[in-house]
Order: structure tokens, then sequence, then C-alpha cells
């Protein structure tokens, strides 16, 4: 008897012996992967977790997300593992699903409660495994039998996904995930379309020359049978791919001395060579196709037509020129001994001292009524030889509106518009005050209209009345007016290095308000435009002058004190009317350019910057660039 009790107390106190080493090992081993965890920094972003994690259990790990997270996890009693993680600035969600597959665990959400399981509990509990995550998913076919489109499905669907038809349905019945189905619900979609089948048959060509020329056409569903016996062709396709067929057999099965030949455009537009060569079409025999999408031009026609129609083609399917528009828009309010206008005769004289090349021609028969240079002084000009201008007094008549032809041969200067702009501004400050309002600069194809325009929207307020069975609404619309200066300009390059350019300038400004009866006030627009059509060299300015704009507004002149007592300081001040005069001159400079030539700017910008805008100096570089221009 003492001997059993000897040993009940000896397995006693073997058992906490081994219990209280367990404990401590647990807790070494519990300390050892909290050091190792050393989780990182805080997320950089809102949702995100960085974590080191190295053999550490699996309950510790929920802990980890809970604290970092705010995941509220409950484990179940048979959860267990251990995880080895290293992440750094991922979504908190997606961090808990990897702890969760790479464990083989299982999970419900409910509410803001996620419950872990082992994958065994989760099949026992909800009667499925928990990586069968499918849906069910029917589709009716409306045009394509199911067994055709069965492979089609059967080769998206996923690992765990099914398919199986209905044939008296016409159904393909799908079990996949959510993704898997969306995907195979667009191709069902693309594919369950009409098909239409049509039989011709050849009266020239054969039968397996029309088999190659129609197989890069068909769609993925077409298919094509051919009877040489017959000469049939038996095509079947949806609707759209059935009408281009038809048009290709009609283009191929023709006599043979016709020749069939496709043009792919690569500058001009289909449709405007497509109406250069129509009219050398031969009738009856030859067509013409043109397919907008891929901008191709299909010719059928006799052999000695092709010649001239691909010539006709390379003339007009040429690269597009540009021309680069710079223009200066400059206000000079003027003083008063210019208060009628601007003495361009004094600017072109004093221009021509100075050696200046300027030739002053008139242009604008809308703003002046100046009569144009003769026959002979056109050829000179465009000779490059000084043109001798008629006295001033028989051209001008005294009208400030002209045009100066600047063609930059003055001395020195080769930046922008050359000396002779600067030359023009430094004697137009001799005149007013000089405001330069824009410098805009467009590129605009050969014989494409350019917009620019420089000013402000104006607002007014319309008011609308809604009248009902018992009472009035009125509803307030703000509408917009623009006013400043528009200027339209369509420039066509010529063989000769000249430009023709048809040029619009309209300026507006408000002139008064009209007040209505409900207060609101209406903007009255002075506007003031014209239209004409110059021909300039290559990189000549044209300065379109004459657009003058007049103000009237009180000025007040009195004696000190005096002048500012009520009705007695009457006599001691002066009230008059004075005129504010301004004039607007707009440059012009055209220069051709094409699209894969750097211009002179271009390559300048290029040449002062550093390759790094890191280094310093970049910003420095870029504020000389700018003075420089």
């Amino acid at each position: 008897m003492i001997c059993r009790r000897i040993l009940f107390i000896i397995f006693l106190f073997l058992l906490g012996s081994n219990l209280q080493g367990q404990q401590v090992s647990q807790e070494e081993n519990k300390q050892e992967t909290q050091a190792e965890e050393a989780p990182l920094k805080a997320p950089s972003e809102p949702g995100k977790i960085s974590l080191k994690l190295k053999n550490m259990d699996i309950i510790e790990v929920f802990n980890v997300l809970n604290q970092k997270g705010k995941l509220n996890i409950i484990a179940g009693n048979d959860v267990r593992g251990r995880v080895t993680l290293f992440v750094e600035n991922v979504d908190i969600w997606a961090a808990f699903k990897m702890i969760i597959e790479t464990n083989n665990l299982a999970y419900v959400r409910d509410g803001n409660i996620i419950r872990v399981f082992t994958t065994r509990e989760y099949e026992l509990l909800f009667g499925r495994t928990f990586s069968n995550q499918t849906k069910v998913r029917v589709f009716s076919l409306l045009q394509t039998k199911a067994e055709l489109l069965k492979p089609v499905v059967e080769g998206m669907k996923s690992r765990i996904g099914k398919v199986f038809t209905d044939e008296n349905a016409n159904s393909i019945i799908v079990v996949d995930t959510e993704e898997s189905l969306n995907l195979i619900s667009q191709t069902i979609k693309a594919l369950d379309v009409p098909l239409k089948t049509e039989v011709y048959t050849l009266a020239h060509a054969e039968p397996k020359v029309i088999e190659e020329k129609l197989k890069p056409f068909l769609s993925k569903r077409g298919s094509i049978q051919i009877d040489p016996a017959t000469s049939k062709v038996v095509v079947t396709d949806v609707v759209g791919v059935s009408e281009i067929i038809a048009r290709i057999i009609k283009e191929y099965d023709t006599a043979p001395y016709v020749k069939t030949e496709v043009f792919n455009l690569k500058y001009g537009k289909f449709d405007e060579v497509k109406e250069k060569i129509e009219k050398e079409i031969t009738e009856g025999i030859g067509y013409i196709r043109a397919d907008e999408r891929t901008n191709k031009i299909a010719i059928t026609d006799l052999p000695e037509k092709m010649e001239r129609m691909r010539k006709i083609i390379d003339a007009f399917d040429e690269k597009h020129r540009e021309v680069l528009i710079e223009a200066q828009v400059v206000q000079v309010r003027l003083n008063k001994n210019f208060k009628f206008g601007i003495n361009w005769e004094f600017i072109a004289t004093t221009l021509a001292d100075h050696a200046f090349n300027l030739n002053l021609s008139s242009g604008f028969e809308v703003l002046s009524e100046i009569p144009q240079l003769d026959t002979g002084q056109v050829e000179a000009f465009e000779q490059r030889v000084p043109t001798r201008i008629p006295p001033f007094d028989q051209r001008i008549a005294n009208h400030p509106g002209a045009r100066l032809l600047l063609q930059g041969l003055g001395k020195g200067g080769n930046d922008g518009l050359g000396n002779p702009y600067q030359a023009v501004l430094d004697l137009l400050k001799r005149t007013g005050d000089v405001n330069i309002l824009s410098t805009p600069r467009i590129t605009v194809l050969n014989n494409e209209e350019a917009k620019i325009q420089v000013g402000t929207n104006e607002a007014y307020v319309t008011n609308t009345v809604v009248q009902n069975t018992t009472n009035a609404t009125t509803a307030e619309n703000v509408n917009f007016i623009q006013v400043g200066v528009i200027l339209k300009v369509k420039p066509r390059i010529n063989e000769d290095g000249f430009v023709t350019m048809e040029i619009e300038p309209e300026v507006s400004s408000v002139a008064s308000f009209l007040v209505t009866s409900s207060g609101n006030r209406i903007p009255i627009v002075r506007t003031s435009n014209a239209k004409t059509r110059v021909m300039v060299k290559d990189g000549v300015t044209i300065v379109i002058g004459g657009l003058i704009d007049r103000s009237v507004h009180k000025e007040v002149s009195k004696i000190p004190i005096l002048g500012s007592i009520p009705i007695l300081g009457i006599p001691f001040k002066k009230i008059e009317n004075t005129v504010d005069s301004s004039e607007l001159v707009i440059f012009l400079t055209p220069k051709i350019i094409t699209g894969d030539v750097q211009t002179d700017e271009q390559d300048r910008f290029k040449k002062t910057f550093k390759e790094d805008p890191h280094e310093p100096g970049f910003i420095d570089d870029i504020k000389d660039f700018v003075t420089a221009k």
C-alpha cells in the first residue's frame, strides 16, 4: 500500500515537472516568435498593413490582425497552425485571406465578425466545401445551337466549373465562379447572333480562287464550301459579313480583262480621293469601293486605266504640310496727337530710312478703301525686288488701315519676326501706350481654318415667366456673349513657297447696356469685322491695322477744396467729355513646317534645357528661355 502511494506521488511530481517544462517551453517559444515578428512600420495608407511573421502561432497572428487591422476574429477550438508571412503595405483583408489559404482553413463573415473553422468543420456546418464558391447561371440561346457553343464554354470555365446543355430548351447551364460566369456571358452574347447562308454561282472566277479571297473576311463562326463542278460557293456567316462577302464576290467574279487594286491611303482622306478618281472610272465596267475604317480604296477597272488611277492617288495622297501661325495682338492707346489713328506713312518712311526692306500695300477693302497694287508691282514683290510705292496721298487718302509686309531683311537679328517687328513696336510707342494683349501660336494643316480668340465672355441675365393655374414662377437664366478679338485664318501653301491666307478679323466690345423692365442689363455689342485674302512669302509678317475703338468718359478738373463744395463749388470746377481712342494692331507670321522636322524654336528649347529636370539650374534655364523669347 505504501509503495503504491510512493509511486503515485512520484507520478504526480513527474507530471507536474513535465507540465511546467512545457509551459516554460511555450513561453520561451512565444517570446522567441514575438521577437521574430518585428512588425514593420505603421501602414502608409488607410486599410493597409505590413507584417513580418516567422513561425508564429496562428492564434497570435489573429491577435495581431485584430490590433493592427481592427478585425474581429473568432477562431474555433480545432483551429491550429503556424504562419510565416512577410508582406508590406498590403490590404488587410488580402493578408487575412492569404493566412487562411496557406493553413487550409475556412471562414464565414457575420456582419463585422469573422468566424474561422477548419475545412472539415465548415463542410459539416454548411454541407459543401469551402473552396466551392460557385454559382449557377442559365444561358438561353436565340440564334445558335447549344451543342455548338458548348465546346467554347467548356474551354473558358475554371477548374471547378461544370457545363451542361439542354437541347430541348436550347440552353447552356454553367456552374462556376462569378468571374468565370461573367466572362462566359460576354462571350455567349457576342457569338449568339443570327447566321445567314448565301449561295453564289460564279460566272468567271474559279471557286478555289474565290475561296482563298474570302477566308480572311469570315468570322470565327463563318464557313465556306465550294462545288467546282457547278461553280457554286456557299457562304454561311453573320449578316454583316455576308454583305461584305457578296460585294467581294461581285468584284472578283468579273471578266478576265478587269483588274482590281487596293490602295492604302497614308495621308489623304478616302472620300476626298474617291471624289477625284470617280470621273476616271470606265462607265459600266469600273467600280470604286472605299472603307472609312481602314482608309482604303479598292478600284476595279480596265488594266490600261489603272496606271492613271495610281498617278492620281499618288498625287492626292501626299504628306500633309502644316503652317505655324505666330500672332501678336497689340493694343495702342492713342495720345491726342494720333486720335484719328496711327500714321502708317510715318512708320513706313522711318523703316525705309533704316534700310528695312518694307512693302506697303492695301488689302483690307472692308477696313479701308485702298486700291490694290498693279500687276507690275505684284510681280516685282514676288521676285523679292523692293517695289517703289506711289505717293502716300495718292494711295491712302488719309485712311489709317493698311497692311505692312515685313520681309525680315533688316540689319541683324534672326529672332521670331526679326528686327522689323521690334522696330514697329518702338514706333508705335510714339503714338501712345502699347499693350501686348496676347501672343498666341497655333499650328494648322494646309487648307484648314484656324481660330484665335482673345477676349472675355460677358454675362447677362434673362427672366422666363412660367404661368400655371395658381401662380406664376420666374426663372433666371444666365447667358454669355463673346467679346474681344476673334481671328480666323485659313492658310493654303503654294508650290513656290508662298502662303495664301484667308484672314477674317473681328473686334467686338460692349458699347452700352439695355436695361429691361425687370432691371436686367443686356449688353449692346459693337462689332467690326473684315475679310480678305493675301499672299505672302514663307516667314513674312502681315500687320493688320485700322481697327480703332473710341470710348467717351467725363473728366473733372477743379480747384482743391473749393471745387468740392456742393452747388457753391460749381464755378470752381470744369467737367468735359474726353474721347479715348485705341487702335488694335495684329501681327501674323505664317511659317511652313512639317510634322517630322523640328522648328528652330524647338531646337533652341532642346539645346537650352538640361537633360535631367532634377539637376540644379533647370528652372533657371526655363526662365532664360522665356525671357529670351
